[in-house]
Protein backbone atom coordinates (compact mmCIF):
# COMPACT_ATOMS: atom_id res chain seq x y z
CA UNK A 1 0.00 0.00 0.00
CA UNK A 2 1.29 3.45 -0.81
CA UNK A 3 1.74 6.22 1.71
CA UNK A 4 -1.29 8.03 0.24
CA UNK A 5 -3.40 4.88 0.58
CA UNK A 6 -2.32 4.48 4.20
CA UNK A 7 -3.24 8.10 4.91
CA UNK A 8 -6.60 7.69 3.19
CA UNK A 9 -7.29 4.54 5.14
CA UNK A 10 -6.38 6.27 8.39
CA UNK A 11 -8.64 9.25 7.60
CA UNK A 12 -11.56 6.98 6.76
CA UNK A 13 -10.96 4.82 9.84
CA UNK A 14 -10.78 7.88 12.10
CA UNK A 15 -13.90 9.38 10.55
CA UNK A 16 -15.86 6.16 10.95
CA UNK A 17 -14.66 5.75 14.53
CA UNK A 18 -15.71 9.33 15.29
CA UNK A 19 -19.07 8.73 13.64
CA UNK A 20 -19.72 5.57 15.65
CA UNK A 21 -18.73 7.37 18.84
CA UNK A 22 -21.08 10.25 18.03
CA UNK A 23 -23.95 7.95 17.12
CA UNK A 24 -23.40 5.96 20.30
CA UNK A 25 -23.57 9.19 22.29
CA UNK A 26 -27.03 9.94 20.88
CA UNK A 27 -28.63 7.66 23.43
CA UNK A 28 -27.19 9.80 26.23
CA UNK A 29 -28.31 13.19 24.92
CA UNK A 30 -31.50 15.05 24.13
CA UNK A 31 -32.61 18.10 22.17
CA UNK A 32 -29.84 20.37 20.95
CA UNK A 33 -27.17 17.89 22.01
CA UNK A 34 -28.64 15.29 19.64
CA UNK A 35 -28.66 17.80 16.80
CA UNK A 36 -25.01 18.72 17.49
CA UNK A 37 -24.01 15.06 17.69
CA UNK A 38 -25.81 14.24 14.43
CA UNK A 39 -24.09 17.17 12.71
CA UNK A 40 -20.69 15.95 13.94
CA UNK A 41 -21.43 12.41 12.75
CA UNK A 42 -22.58 13.72 9.37
CA UNK A 43 -19.46 15.84 8.99
CA UNK A 44 -17.24 12.85 9.75
CA UNK A 45 -19.10 10.72 7.19
CA UNK A 46 -18.81 13.44 4.56
CA UNK A 47 -15.08 13.67 5.21
CA UNK A 48 -14.70 9.90 4.87
CA UNK A 49 -16.74 9.84 1.66
CA UNK A 50 -14.73 12.70 0.20
CA UNK A 51 -11.47 10.94 1.00
CA UNK A 52 -12.71 7.70 -0.56
CA UNK A 53 -13.87 9.56 -3.67
CA UNK A 54 -10.50 11.26 -4.11
CA UNK A 55 -8.69 7.94 -3.70
CA UNK A 56 -11.03 6.27 -6.19
CA UNK A 57 -10.36 9.03 -8.72
CA UNK A 58 -6.61 8.56 -8.35
CA UNK A 59 -6.89 4.80 -8.71
CA UNK A 60 -9.18 5.01 -11.74
CA UNK A 61 -6.69 7.31 -13.48
CA UNK A 62 -3.88 4.86 -12.70
CA UNK A 63 -5.94 1.94 -14.01
CA UNK A 64 -6.88 3.80 -17.18
CA UNK A 65 -3.26 4.77 -17.81
CA UNK A 66 -2.17 1.17 -17.26
CA UNK A 67 -4.82 -0.09 -19.67
CA UNK A 68 -3.80 2.48 -22.26
CA UNK A 69 -0.18 1.38 -21.93
CA UNK A 70 -1.15 -2.29 -22.36
CA UNK A 71 -3.22 -1.48 -25.44
CA UNK A 72 -0.32 0.39 -27.02
CA UNK A 73 2.17 -2.36 -26.17
CA UNK A 74 -0.06 -5.28 -27.23
CA UNK A 75 -2.60 -4.08 -29.82
CA UNK A 76 -3.18 -7.51 -31.42
CA UNK A 77 -3.77 -9.23 -28.09
CA UNK A 78 -6.09 -6.40 -27.07
CA UNK A 79 -8.08 -6.71 -30.29
CA UNK A 80 -8.32 -10.48 -29.84
CA UNK A 81 -9.57 -9.98 -26.27
CA UNK A 82 -12.21 -7.54 -27.47
CA UNK A 83 -13.38 -10.02 -30.12
CA UNK A 84 -13.59 -12.86 -27.60
CA UNK A 85 -15.45 -10.70 -25.08
CA UNK A 86 -17.83 -9.54 -27.81
CA UNK A 87 -18.53 -13.11 -28.86
CA UNK A 88 -19.22 -14.07 -25.26
CA UNK A 89 -21.65 -11.17 -24.84
CA UNK A 90 -23.40 -12.04 -28.11
CA UNK A 91 -23.72 -15.66 -26.96
CA UNK A 92 -25.15 -14.58 -23.62
CA UNK A 93 -27.63 -12.22 -25.25
CA UNK A 94 -28.65 -14.92 -27.73
CA UNK A 95 -29.30 -17.38 -24.89
CA UNK A 96 -31.30 -14.83 -22.93
CA UNK A 97 -33.34 -13.96 -26.02
CA UNK A 98 -34.04 -17.65 -26.71
CA UNK A 99 -35.19 -18.17 -23.12
CA UNK A 100 -37.45 -15.14 -23.35
CA UNK A 101 -38.96 -16.37 -26.62
CA UNK A 102 -39.48 -19.83 -25.10
CA UNK A 103 -41.20 -18.37 -22.06
CA UNK A 104 -43.52 -16.31 -24.25
CA UNK A 105 -44.34 -19.41 -26.30
CA UNK A 106 -44.99 -21.39 -23.11
CA UNK A 107 -47.30 -18.66 -21.77
CA UNK A 108 -49.21 -18.53 -25.06
CA UNK A 109 -49.65 -22.30 -24.91
CA UNK A 110 -51.32 -21.98 -21.51
CA UNK A 111 -48.44 -22.94 -19.24
CA UNK A 112 -46.11 -20.70 -17.30
CA UNK A 113 -42.38 -20.72 -16.91
CA UNK A 114 -40.33 -18.91 -14.30
CA UNK A 115 -37.27 -16.76 -15.06
CA UNK A 116 -35.00 -19.80 -15.02
CA UNK A 117 -37.05 -21.53 -17.72
CA UNK A 118 -38.74 -23.96 -15.32
CA UNK A 119 -42.36 -24.92 -15.87
CA UNK A 120 -44.80 -25.38 -13.02
CA UNK A 121 -44.04 -29.10 -13.11
CA UNK A 122 -40.36 -28.41 -12.43
CA UNK A 123 -39.03 -29.54 -15.80
CA UNK A 124 -36.21 -27.41 -17.11
CA UNK A 125 -36.68 -25.94 -20.55
CA UNK A 126 -33.65 -25.92 -22.82
CA UNK A 127 -32.56 -22.64 -24.37
CA UNK A 128 -32.42 -22.66 -28.16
Amino acid sequence: MTKANNQSTAVVHNALTETLKNLGALTEHTGEQVQHTMMAASAALIQAATTLLEEAKKQSVEIAQGAQKEIKEHPVATAASVVVASAAIIGLLSTLHARHEEQEHEEEAGGTADEGGHSKKGKHKKAA
